[in-house]
């Protein structure tokens, strides 16, 4: 929702590391049909069990990759790996208001009304190796 993305897929091209940078909503897609052989993900904090906790949309695009047998990487500094356990990975390990990924339609406060996260969102056609 804030893009982040877009600024590490930045740094990648000008590293010369081919990489395809696509919205939720075109992930099935990409990862079904654009050879991808790896995910990138960040992360806010690693935890000691192995869980990660990122922003919210992680987990799908994680779970996309797993289902078609694509290597997931977690990228992450050393200072966010945490000695806290956290069980319950899949619904309480992202950041964010859900609302910044979709539109549901029906107005403003139609979707997760009252979540106190990242405001705004954001819609573009993969970028594909170009800035």
């Amino acid at each position: 929702p804030t893009l982040e993305g877009r600024h590490t897929l930045r740094r990648l091209l000008r590293a010369g590391i081919p990489c395809t940078y696509t919205m939720l909503p075109g992930l099935a897609y990409v990862l079904s049909k654009g050879g991808a052989t790896k995910v990138l993900l960040g992360a806010a904090a690693v935890l000691a069990n192995g869980t990660v906790v990122s922003r919210v949309g992680t987990a799908a695009v994680a779970a996309a990759a797993s289902h078609l047998g694509i290597p997931v990487l977690v990228a992450a500094e050393t200072c966010k790996f945490h000695e806290r356990v956290q069980l319950d990975a899949v619904s309480n390990n992202e950041l964010g208001n859900p609302d910044a990924l979709v539109d549901v339609g029906g107005g403003a406060g139609a979707g997760a009304a009252g979540y106190g996260g990242i405001e705004g969102g954001v819609s573009s056609p993969p970028l594909q190796g170009r800035e």
